[in-house]
C-alpha cells in the first residue's frame, strides 16, 4: 500500500485526481493540502481519513507519505516538485512542469539526483482514442504523414485568478498547448524543430492562441487553444492515403481513406458508430468522464510500487515547456522561432 498526498485541491483535482486516487488499488490517499479552507473541506469530505493541511510543505515533511500528486497552481509546480524530490517522495507533477526553462532544468536535475519516480501529467497520452490513433499512424493506415491539426477549446468561464495571469502560470499556451506539444512528440516520435504562434487576450491574459509546430521530418502540426470560445477537443492527422480523426468530446476515432468508401464500408462505419454510442452518450452527459486520468494515475501508482520509471517523465515535461516558451517568443517577435535544444 502506497501512502499518497494530494497537493492542491482545485476544480480539476477534485473532479479527477482525488476520486481516482481514493479508489485506486494499492493506494491510500493519506493527505490533502490546499490553502483555501472551503476547497480543503470539500476534498476532505470525500476522503474522511486523510490528513488535511493548508500548507503543502507540511505534507512533504511527513515521512509516512511516500508519493505526492502535485496539482498546485502552475507557478508553484517547480518549487513543489523539487522540494518533494529532496524529501524523498515519488512525484506525479501536473503540467506544465514550470513557467521558465531554467526552473524546468533544475527540476529535471533534482529528479535525476533523487533516484525517485518522476512523472508528468500528460494524461492525453493514455486516452484510448489517442493510443489508437498512434497505432494507426505507426501502422501506416493513412500512408505518409503530411500534417496534423489539433484543437482544445472551451467556453468562457470563471477562471482562478492565477490562470488569468501569465506571470503566475496562466494563459492558454501554458495550460493547454503544453498538452499539444507533448502530443506532437508522442504521436510522431520526433522532436519539434521550430514554431510560429499568435496570442490574444479576450477575457483574460493570453487566453486564446494558435501555434504551428514543424517537426524534425517536416511534418507540420497546427494547434489551436482557447478559454474564450466554443467547446472542442479533437485532432486530425493527415496522410497521403487518408486521415485519422479523433473527437474526444464525442468519444470517437475513425480512419477516413483517401478514396470514398463503398456502400458496404459506409454501412460498416455507421454500425461502428452505433456500437460506440453508449460511450458517446456517457461523455456528453458526464463531462467528468475521461479514462485518461485514471490510466495515467494508475501508471504512476504502479511505478511507485514497483520502483520503475514511467513515461512521460520529468524530461518530457521540460521538452514540452521548451516548445511552449518558444511559441511565446515567436508570438511576441512575429516570426518563426527555433525550439531550444536540450542537453540529455
Amino acid at each position: 500500500m502506497i501512502r499518497v498526498g494530494l497537493l492542491g485541491c482545485g476544480r480539476i483535482a477534485r473532479m479527477y485526481h482525488l476520486p481516482i486516487l481514493a479508489r485506486a488499488t494499492g493506494v491510500e490517499l493519506a493527505a490533502l493540502a490546499d490553502p483555501d479552507p472551503e476547497r480543503l473541506a470539500s476534498a476532505g469530505a470525500a476522503v474522511p481519513g486523510a490528513r488535511g493541511s493548508s500548507d503543502w510543505r507540511e505534507i512533504l515533511g511527513d515521512d509516512s507519505i511516500e508519493a505526492v500528486v502535485i496539482c498546485l497552481p502552475t507557478g508553484l509546480h517547480a518549487d513543489a516538485a523539487r522540494a518533494a524530490f529532496q524529501s524523498g517522495k515519488d512525484v506525479y507533477l501536473e503540467k506544465p512542469v514550470a513557467t521558465t526553462l531554467a526552473a524546468a532544468r533544475d527540476t529535471v536535475l533534482q529528479w535525476r539526483a533523487s533516484g525517485r519516480v518522476g512523472m508528468v501529467g500528460f494524461n492525453q497520452r493514455f486516452h484510448p482514442l489517442v493510443v489508437a490513433a498512434r497505432e494507426a499512424i505507426r501502422g501506416g493506415r493513412v500512408g505518409r504523414i503530411v500534417g496534423a491539426r489539433v484543437s482544445t477549446l472551451s467556453p468562457r468561464r470563471d477562471l482562478p485568478e492565477w490562470k488569468r495571469r501569465r506571470a503566475e502560470g496562466g494563459g492558454a499556451l501554458l495550460d493547454l498547448a503544453s498538452h499539444h506539444a507533448d502530443l506532437a512528440r508522442f504521436l510522431f516520435a520526433e522532436e519539434v524543430r521550430e514554431v510560429s504562434a499568435s496570442v490574444h487576450s479576450i477575457s483574460s491574459e493570453d487566453d486564446d492562441a494558435s501555434i504551428t509546430m514543424t517537426m524534425e521530418s517536416g511534418i507540420v502540426m497546427d494547434s489551436r487553444v482557447s478559454f474564450a470560445t466554443v467547446g472542442e477537443n479533437r485532432f486530425e492527422v493527415l496522410g497521403d492515403q487518408g486521415r485519422i480523426v479523433v473527437d474526444r468530446e464525442a468519444g470517437q476515432m475513425r480512419v477516413d481513406p483517401l478514396h470514398p468508401p463503398s456502400t458496404l464500408a459506409r454501412l460498416a462505419r455507421g454500425a461502428a458508430r452505433l456500437a460506440g454510442a453508449p460511450r458517446t452518450v456517457r461523455s456528453i452527459l458526464s463531462r467528468g468522464w475521461d479514462p485518461s486520468y485514471r490510466k495515467a494515475l494508475w501508471t504512476f501508482a504502479r511505478a511507485a510500487r514497483d520502483r520503475t520509471q514511467p513515461s512521460p517523465d520529468i524530461e518530457d515535461g521540460e521538452r514540452s515547456l521548451a516548445i511552449v516558451l518558444a511559441a511565446e517568443i515567436a508570438a511576441r517577435e512575429g516570426r518563426r522561432r527555433a525550439v531550444e535544444a536540450l542537453a540529455s
